[in-house]
């Protein structure tokens, strides 16, 4: 067994812990004041050696060479198996960051921690979006209590249970409680989808932060659920154009949006294109298999030709 420190999404309170089942936990310490800690690519922690360095949080395990070899196999290019000085001087391994991570990454060895630092950006970021939007077809609104039978029924169709867990009356009425509460501590969560025409509810879109995603702090998510009597005529994709134009206007600090779904949702895949989204990989994520797409701020994208502020008016 291999004494190995690890200081970032792998850690006791973080999505990635899952990846270090096999291996045992010591304890918890700090390195020795030679590092700092930067967020790479607005995803990845990379702890790397400075002659101004910090003690940074980090964790101890006993893991075997098999855990090992695997996590340098899916390490992203730049990271290296190297020795690691705790603040005790005792000598360990890590993941260590190449000196030019540092020159594409931003500082944060100021939190002395990656948990104090994924806390601090979830605060950071926050900001209350609009409660209702408006686009040619759809209000997206907040939640009322008479839309817990409807969006049961939903949850009941045959098209969703494909892909999703079906969920019964009180299930979903508590769904839709943490989305009030969602409202509250993020300042945004999927909107009730109506339809203007009819009035009637017909699923949900819009935002959401995943405080659990396995690969990067806190993202903001873009995704729909439509009845299936009205799939098929364009407005997830309406729906979502507009979320990301919320996003894009009113969320500056969010660098990218993602999408999420299973691998066989081909309809859901097709809207994520349809948005400009692209697929940048998979991740096993509440213990489910899924791929995801991304669309990073300044990339172009299918925009509608309003603006946030016209789509809240």
């Amino acid at each position: 067994m291999t004494l190995f420190a690890f200081y970032g999404t792998f850690t006791s309170t973080q999505p990635g812990h899952r990846n270090l089942e096999p291996a045992r936990l010591v304890e918890r310490t700090r390195t020795a004041p030679r590092y700092r800690l930067y967020f790479v690519d607005a995803m990845w922690p990379a702890l790397v050696p400075s002659d101004d360095g910090v003690a940074v949080e980090c964790e101890l395990y006993e893991a075997d060479e098999q855990l090992l070899a695997h996590l340098a196999d899916v390490e992203p290019a730049g990271w290296r198996r190297a020795p690691l000085e705790l603040a005790d001087g005792r000598l360990v391994e890590a993941f260590l960051g190449e000196p030019e991570l540092a020159e594409g990454g931003d500082d944060v060895s100021r939190h002395g921690g990656w948990r104090a630092f994924c806390m601090w950006l979830a605060a950071s970021r926050r900001q209350q979006l609009p409660d209702e939007v408006e686009t040619e077809r759809l209000l997206l609104r907040q939640w009322r209590d008479d839309d817990i039978e409807p969006l049961a029924e939903i949850y009941a169709q045959p098209e969703y249970v494909a892909f999703m867990r079906a969920r019964t009356v009180e299930e979903t009425r508590e769904q839709i409680e943490r989305f009030r509460g969602l409202w509250a501590k993020d300042g945004f969560a999927h909107w009730a989808a109506e339809e203007r025409a009819s009035g009637r509810l017909i699923g949900r879109i819009g935002l959401l932060r995943h405080h659990d995603w396995p690969l990067e702090p806190s993202p903001v998510e873009v995704g729909w659920t439509i009845h299936r009597d009205w799939t098929g005529r364009g407005l997830a994709t309406e729906g979502g154009r507009a979320s990301i134009e919320v996003w894009r206007e009113l969320l500056p600090n969010d660098p990218r949006v993602l999408s999420i779904t299973t691998p066989d949702n081909v309809r859901s895949r097709a809207v994520m294109r349809r948005l400009g989204l692209a697929e940048r990989g998979s991740a096993l994520w509440q213990d489910v298999e899924h791929v995801w797409y991304a669309l990073e701020r300044g990339e172009p994208y299918s925009s509608s030709s309003s603006s946030a502020a016209e789509l809240m008016q």
